[in-house]
């Protein structure tokens, strides 16, 4: 029965990706390639919150188990289900607290919510909620990972979400607890801000903290390679956010991004209790332009596993383009929703799903965890991930008239740009066909924009060689040009 209903799950992914997700050319599934067993040799010990990706099967699993006072970090190099695990930490350890230390500087880690790897340097950092709500920095060593030199006190209220750029600028989301509102925070890198190096000396400066809409708390944090682009969710409002700008002028909500699923209910059918799921953590796969989510219920012990998703979101449209169900995987891999692998099981799948965040590695390969199935997760695609456009607004242009430009350059490999400008707010959809009329991809799909020129990045490294026909329609109007790939 197991492997019909297994067969049957995998026949639906890949229908859902030729049909509805066909426009985005997603052409395989996602399938974890490894789940760390549950016990002493190589589990992570307890709940595990979040896990950082260092390099492809190297990784620090992040320890959150405030019911037994444990907060600690467990590191793996060339890890699988079985092997791996080189912090020598008992399993179940109760109070216990990774300590960093630079000299006699010394903080005890607690209540940490999430990880961030800087995939330029390898440095790793913690959003801790010691009194100073400090932001600690380890890296991996011979033997295990070890404290860097750095921290950063913020002063905070409390800390939750963090992510890195490419030249190390931090971005932390804070929860304001008395008022239920978060905001995100921008700091300098080790080089700009002496805080990092003498926490003592004087307060950081915060280059910019920007509002998160609407109440609640914002879980997760995202952000591009050059600090342009940053999308917050926000559990309890069911949403996302981008903000655009950078770390110099400051940033503003993108007006194009909107996102918000009606999937994400209160469930009743666990009365007395009621199930809240939302969005949590968030991870920006570069190379591919693809915002991806975690989601699941919050901290809700042994109801809910069935909300424990991956979610794929176009990065500028907020468009949902694909979605992992953990849950689902791990029942057709386990026979059981509430089950903790060990070392007898497959050891493709962990247990007791809670998807709280996610890391990608340099190969595009993403890692996860179980909170209640103390387990971190490596997970791979069948296929090839396609590059989704990427579209930007001429703030400096005021358009005349309804238009399409010609695509440079023509011929083109593997990128063109086209222009497209409009007037007045409508509903546009932009797509790509085949020279037979077949669709190939929407590169916009139905979603509303308001009057001015827009720049869009069309790639080609998926497709073949040939003529292809692109058009943008805005409420009545259409225009459609040829294009020309040339590999």
């Amino acid at each position: 029965m197991r492997n019909i209903l297994r067969a049957i799950f995998i026949i639906a992914l890949f229908s859902l990706s030729s049909t509805s997700i066909f426009a985005q050319t997603f052409d395989g599934v996602w399938e974890c390639q490894y789940a760390t067993y549950d016990d002493g040799t190589n589990g992570t010990g307890l709940n595990t919150i979040d896990v950082g990706a260092v390099s492809e099967d190297e990784f620090v699993a992040l320890i959150n188990a405030s019911s037994k006072g444990a907060y600690y970090l467990v590191a793996y190099r060339d890890a699988d289900s079985a092997s791996g695990r080189i912090s020598d930490i008992p399993y179940n350890q109760t109070l216990y607290q990774t300590v960093w230390a630079s000299g006699f500087d010394q903080v005890n880690m607690e209540d940490p919510n999430a990880v961030a790897v800087n995939k330029t340097d390898g440095k790793i950092f913690v959003a801790n909620n010691d009194v100073e709500r400090n932001i600690l920095v380890f890296q991996m060593g011979t033997d295990d990972y070890e404290s860097a030199e750095y921290r950063l006190p913020t002063a905070a209220d409390y800390i939750w979400a963090i992510d890195v750029d490419n030249d190390g600028h931090v971005f932390v989301t804070v929860i304001d607890t008395a008022n239920n509102t978060s905001s995100i925070r921008v700091y300098d890198n080790f080089a700009n801000e002496p805080s990092w190096l003498d926490p003592q000396l004087t307060a950081p400066t915060v280059l910019h903290e920007i509002q998160v809409p609407g109440e609640g708390e914002a879980r997760g944090i995202a952000v591009n390679a050059d600090g342009t682009e940053i999308w917050v969710s926000n559990f309890d409002a069911r949403t996302i956010h981008k903000f655009v700008g950078d770390v110099t002028s400051g940033y503003q909500e993108d007006p194009n991004f909107s996102y918000y699923n009606e999937a994400m209910v209160n469930d009743t059918t666990w009365s007395p209790d009621t199930v809240y799921a939302g969005p949590m953590g968030l991870s920006y796969l570069q190379d591919n332009n693809l915002l991806f989510m975690a989601h699941d219920v919050s901290f809700r012990g042994n109801v809910g596993y069935t909300y424990g998703k991956i979610f794929t979101i176009n990065p500028f449209t907020a468009e949902n383009l694909d979605t992992t169900d953990v849950y689902m995987w791990n029942y057709l891999q386990n026979d059981s929703s509430a089950y903790r692998i060990q070392v007898d099981s497959p050891g493709t799948a962990s247990g007791y799903v809670s998807v709280y965040n996610l890391d990608f590695d340099e190969n595009g390969n993403f890692y996860s965890q179980s909170y209640y199935g103390w387990a971190a997760e490596k997970w791979a695609y069948t296929g090839t991930l396609p590059v989704i456009t990427s579209i930007e607004k001429d703030e400096n242009s005021i358009p005349t008239e309804f238009s399409l430009t010609q695509n440079y350059p023509n011929p083109f490999n593997p990128t063109t740009t086209v222009e497209f400008s409009i007037t007045e707010t409508a509903n546009v959809t932009m797509s790509l066909y085949s020279v037979t009329g077949e669709l190939i991809s929407h590169m916009i799909n139905n979603r509303e924009y308001k009057p001015g020129v827009y720049k869009v990045t069309i790639n080609g490294s998926n497709l073949a060689s040939g003529v292809y026909i692109y058009s943008v329609q805005a409420g009545t109007q259409k225009i459609s040009k040829k294009m020309t790939l040339m590999k």
